[in-house]
C-alpha cells in the first residue's frame, strides 16, 4: 500500500477520503491528486483531490548553520494547503534570506509583496507553490496576503523575529514547540495590581502558548502572589488565571517553564496580589511558545 509522506497510510476504500495506489514519491513542488474514489497519482500543481485537513509532516525551520542571521533554512515536508485543496512536498533542505524581495528558488531573498527587513518584527513563513514549484516566502501578514505573484497555494509553517540588528532571532524548534536560546525580556518591574496586558514573545496574530520566566524582586514580605491570565481575558474577574505563584520567602527568586496562552496580539495579562506586604516588582520572560498553529510533526 503506498503511503502519504509523513507516515500517513492511505486506505483503499470508497468509504474514507484517503485512498492510495502505486503512485511514485513526490518530487518538489508535487501535489497528490485524484481521478477516481479508489485511484491517486502526483501531478505538479494538478487539481485538488483527497487532501487531508491541515496535514503537515516536517517543514521544521531553524537558523542556518553558517549564517544563522540571515538565512532560515526550512526541512523537507509535505502538508496540506490554507483550503485544504492541495499537498504542498518539498524533498531537500531549502534556504531563503531575509536580503530583499521575493525571488524564485533555494538561497534567494523571500520577503513578500511590499514587506520589508526592519528590526523588532515578527515574519510568518509559509510553504508555497509557485508557478509550479516548491517555494518559501516570508510575510508580515498571519493570512499570506503579500504572497508573491504566481502563487497558488500556500502553507503557514512557522514565525521568525528579528532583534534590534535585523539579525533573526536564533531559536530551536521541536514540533509545535519554538525555544528562544536567549530569552527575551517583556516586562521588567512590573507592579500592576489589577490584570494588565503585557506583549510576550510570541507570533504575532495568533494565539500561542508562551513559555513564561518570572522573577521576584525582593519585596522584603511574604505571601505575596503574581497571577498570569490568558490575554484578552475579562479583567472584571481575578479567577480565571493560568499562573498564580505565591512568594514564599523575603528573598529574590526566579520561576520558569510556566504555560499560559495569548491573544493575537501577544499579549498575556498580569497581576501582583499583595499578602503582608508591598512587593517591589515582577520580571516576566518568554522562554520559548507552543504553536498550535503549525502543527508540526517531526
Amino acid at each position: 500500500m503506498a503511503s502519504i509522506p509523513g507516515g500517513v497510510d492511505g486506505i483503499n476504500s470508497a468509504t474514507t477520503t484517503v485512498v492510495t495506489s502505486g503512485a511514485a514519491a513526490p518530487s518538489a513542488g508535487q501535489v497528490l491528486t485524484a481521478t477516481g474514489p479508489n485511484a491517486a497519482s502526483w501531478q505538479n500543481g494538478g487539481a485538488s483531490g483527497f487532501v487531508l485537513f491541515k496535514y503537515i509532516a516536517g517543514y521544521l525551520i531553524f537558523n542556518d548553520n553558517t549564517t544563522p542571521n540571515t538565512i532560515l533554512d526550512i526541512m523537507p515536508g509535505v502538508a496540506a494547503d490554507s483550503t485544504t485543496s492541495v499537498y504542498i512536498t518539498n524533498t531537500v533542505t531549502f534556504k531563503k534570506t531575509t536580503g530583499g524581495s521575493w525571488v524564485a528558488g533555494s538561497g534567494n531573498s523571500g520577503f513578500g509583496v511590499g514587506v520589508t527587513l526592519m528590526v523588532n518584527t515578527w515574519y510568518h513563513v509559509y510553504a508555497i507553490i509557485n508557478n509550479g514549484n516548491f517555494d518559501v516566502y516570508f510575510d508580515t501578514s498571519n493570512s499570506g496576503a503579500n504572497a508573491p505573484p504566481g502563487t497558488t497555494a500556500f502553507r503557514y509553517i512557522g514565525s521568525i523575529f528579528t532583534d534590534g540588528s535585523s539579525n533573526i532571532r536564533p531559536f530551536t524548534q521541536f514540533g509545535q514547540k519554538f525555544i528562544w536560546t536567549n530569552e527575551i525580556l517583556n516586562l521588567s518591574g512590573g507592579v500592576a495590581t489589577t490584570p494588565t496586558p503585557v506583549v510576550v514573545g510570541t507570533p504575532l496574530g495568533f494565539i500561542t502558548y508562551p513559555i513564561l520566566q518570572l522573577t521576584f524582586a525582593n519585596g522584603g514580605v511574604l505571601f505575596d502572589n503574581v497571577k498570569i491570565f490568558p490575554g484578552g481575558n475579562d479583567p472584571s474577574t481575578t479567577s480565571r488565571f493560568d499562573i498564580v505563584i505565591v512568594n514564599p520567602t523575603t528573598n529574590a527568586f526566579e520561576i520558569g517553564g510556566l504555560q499560559s496562552a495569548t491573544n493575537s496580539l501577544s499579549q498575556v495579562d498580569y497581576a501582583v496580589f499583595l499578602g503582608s506586604g508591598s512587593m517591589t516588582s515582577i520580571t516576566i520572560e518568554t522562554l520559548g511558545y507552543v504553536n498550535i498553529n503549525v502543527a508540526a510533526v517531526t
